[in-house]
């Protein structure tokens, strides 16, 4: 559903990544990725179902997940800063009330 949205209006593939909330999807697409290559270790790395030749692809596809992860998720947080029309200070504070509701939880 998304593709033909993409296909049939094309200007809104860049604008989703500008959006607040919507482009926190990009990240959560990625990381999906992440799901995909746990199922393909869990059923098919067993003996005797496929070769050593998997684990390899395995290690490679791994460490190709964590450098988009990685990129993906700080890369989308830097889209969202320099697009965005907030200052620095609103995003500190953001960053401190976020750790202190967080930190009156854990006391409860």
């Amino acid at each position: 559903m998304i593709t033909l949205r993409f296909k049939f209006h094309p200007h809104t593939f860049w604008s989703s990544f500008q959006h607040p909330s919507e482009s926190l999807f990009v990240p959560a697409a990625v990381i999906s990725f992440g799901t995909i290559l746990l199922n393909i270790t869990e059923y098919g790395t067993t003996e005797g179902k496929t070769g050593p030749w998997l684990r390899e692809v395995m290690v490679v596809l791994f460490w190709t997940y964590c450098a988009l992860a990685f990129a993906f998720c700080c890369g989308i947080y830097l889209i969202m800063y320099v697009e965005s029309t907030h200052s620095i200070q609103c995003y500190v504070r953001l960053i401190i009330t976020g750790g202190l509701r967080r930190l009156s939880l854990l006391r409860r």
